[in-house]
């Protein structure tokens, strides 16, 4: 059957409807255990920040657009996570080796573009790639010229990556990280295990309860709304976000001055972080948010549920950057503090197994060695 064919079920578009954080979520984990959920809770919000209005800043905007790496030893998920990713999206451009040249062209003319990149190690070495990347992750603009011609123009992308943890050490540089949300992940002995055995049970079955092709209903639903397609439901313009959510997001923020950053970290990203997961939080729910009317404009009202995702979200980002941070900086030469990080949280339940193995990968057995001999 042809996409263009497909018929959802009421009853699966129901429950997208009243629920669709949590079934796409799941949609995700039922396809690739343990890693599904883990990176949907984030990739779900990628491609309707992408299409959501910005958020008016005094004379200029705040983009809602996210990006997402996810850094992740070989043969862990990554390919099979961005090819589902790429199933659900909209206008996936996948590649896995292009020239900024090549970029620039592929990119002008096109609307709404989800850049997607599961083998990232080959670019982060391309200074003058990353600088384009860079420009539209911040300023949604392609600027190149050489001798013969010269490209400047508007464009609207969301890029999801996917790179080894070694990339830390060997290829991507802090500002690429900045401006990105990281996601480490490594499965346990005991997670592979369980992968395996689903894997079995799930071969030569054709059970899945919701297809990706609900899920693209879904999105395209509301791409049709807010690009004023759609006769039965008007787009949305903006949001309102009253004083006491204001405030609990900026107390929420400023935790972040809590957490031992290096100082010359900044945080602006990541207080606008928080707003466009609570946006496009409300936005994947609009049919079952509050939307006012203000000035002939369609304000959509995010809760305290899109507050809670927001919330959660960020949490996890900063907890990420924060070992991102000091393991980047520890790789300019003081290896020994990579090794007594990782011995002080090797055996703590709490901290995930795909950190963990992120220190352990980045210690030099010579340090181990004369630590051992010391000791």
């Amino acid at each position: 059957m042809f996409e263009s064919e497909y018929k959802i079920k009421p009853e699966i578009e129901e429950q997208l409807i009243k629920n669709p954080y949590s079934t796409i979520t799941n949609f995700a984990e039922e396809r690739l255990k343990f890693i599904g959920r883990r990176t949907f809770q984030f990739l779900s919000l990628q491609p309707i920040s992408l299409i959501s209005p910005d958020i008016p800043f005094k004379e200029t905007t705040v983009r809602t657009n996210f990006h997402f790496l996810l850094i992740a030893p070989p043969s862990s998920g990554k390919t099979s996570i961005h090819n589902l990713y790429q199933k659900v999206t909209f206008s996936p451009l996948s590649f896995q080796k292009m020239t900024s040249a090549q970029l620039a062209e592929e990119l002008n003319g096109k609307g709404h573009t989800s850049l997607i990149c599961s083998d990232a190690d080959r670019i982060f070495s391309d200074l003058e790639f990353i600088k384009l990347l860079e420009g539209i992750m911040e300023e949604k603009t392609v600027q190149r010229s050489n001798m013969t011609r010269q490209r400047n123009y508007s464009t609207d992308c969301t890029i999801t990556f996917g790179c080894v943890p070694n990339s830390l050490r060997n290829g991507i540089k802090n500002g690429l990280i900045q401006r990105v949300i990281p996601y480490i992940y490594s499965n346990t002995p005991e997670q592979q295990i369980q992968i395996g055995e689903m894997t079995v049970n799930s071969m030569f079955h054709e059970d899945a309860i919701i297809s990706y092709l609900d899920v693209k209903h879904y999105y395209k639903r509301i791409f049709e709304i807010q690009n004023e397609q759609n006769d039965d439901f008007k787009k949305v313009e903006g949001y309102i976000i009253d004083q006491p959510l204001r405030q609990k997001i900026y107390e929420l923020w400023n935790k972040c001055f809590e957490m031992g950053f290096p100082e010359d970290n900044q945080f602006n990203r990541e207080l606008h972080d928080i707003f466009r997961f609570l946006c496009a939080s409300a936005m994947l729910n609009m049919f079952t948010r509050k939307i006012e009317n203000v000035g002939g404009k369609r304000m959509i009202v995010p809760n305290h549920l899109d507050f809670e995702v927001a919330k959660n979200l960020f949490i996890i980002e900063m907890g990420f950057k924060w070992h991102v941070a000091k393991l980047m900086g520890w790789l300019s030469g003081q290896n020994a503090n990579i090794v007594n990080m990782y011995n002080s949280i090797k055996d703590n339940p709490r901290i995930q197994h795909g950190i963990k193995q992120l220190y352990k990968i980045h210690i030099d057995p010579r340090q181990v060695a004369q630590k051992n001999q010391t000791s």
